[in-house]
């Protein structure tokens, strides 16, 4: 809840607004630690978006032992946040929000949407092997974002996309992965499209 000081008062970046968590159990260890929970023991780890006064958002980050009780982590960033905006020119150079996080082979990754200095969204990567401090990973489209809009006139995504979900998976002939074979790896995503030629629709999509 915002203003209630869960872990301390570290964050402000969200003072306005808290939601779209993300979650992962996982282990607490040396290298991420749980409040309340001994190295071993089971922690739940949750992402989530946060608006500041000034409508800005940011992504932050809380622990758990049960799932009920949570403690804010402040993060390196903005504000007590974990990821936020990037430079000019980026895809996500004014907001970030709505993550979906993973654990893999020791590795936090997440995606989540990013949105320019037009509020135009795309969607972009990032790694972390603490789950406080990440590194983004360029994608190869425009502005560094690894899945953009259409700009086809008339798709379901026509305008933005943004509030992605992603699984890890393998590939198989019953669900096939673009440019994987099957037994190999395959990270499905559905994500929000909007279209806003006619007004403000919002569909799901699958990548």
């Amino acid at each position: 809840i915002v203003g209630s000081g869960c872990g301390g008062n570290g964050t402000s970046f969200d003072d306005q607004q808290a939601y779209a968590p993300a979650i992962v159990k996982d282990t607490a260890s040396a290298l991420t630690p749980c409040a309340g929970v001994a190295q071993g023991g089971v922690c739940y780890r949750m992402w989530y978006t946060g608006m500041s006064a000034g409508g800005r958002t940011r992504i932050g980050y809380a622990t758990s032992a049960n799932g009920i009780t949570w403690t804010r982590v402040t993060g390196p960033l903005v504000a007590g946040s974990v990821l936020t905006a990037g430079s000019s020119g980026t895809f996500d150079a004014y907001d970030v929000a709505f993550s979906s996080v993973i654990k893999t082979d020791g590795i936090f990754k997440m995606w989540y949407a990013g949105f320019n200095e037009n509020g135009l969204g795309s969607i972009g990567h990032a790694t972390s092997t603490d789950a406080v401090n990440w590194t983004k990973v360029p994608g190869s489209l425009a502005g560094g974002a690894v899945l953009k809009a259409s700009g086809i006139g008339g798709r379901f995504d026509h305008t933005y996309v943004n509030t992605p979900f992603v699984l890890r998976d393998v590939a198989s002939p019953l669900l096939p992965c673009a440019g994987v074979a099957t037994g190999d790896v395959c990270y499905r995503m559905w994500f929000e499209g909007v279209n806003q030629e006619n007004g403000y629709k919002f569909r799901i999509g699958y990548a």
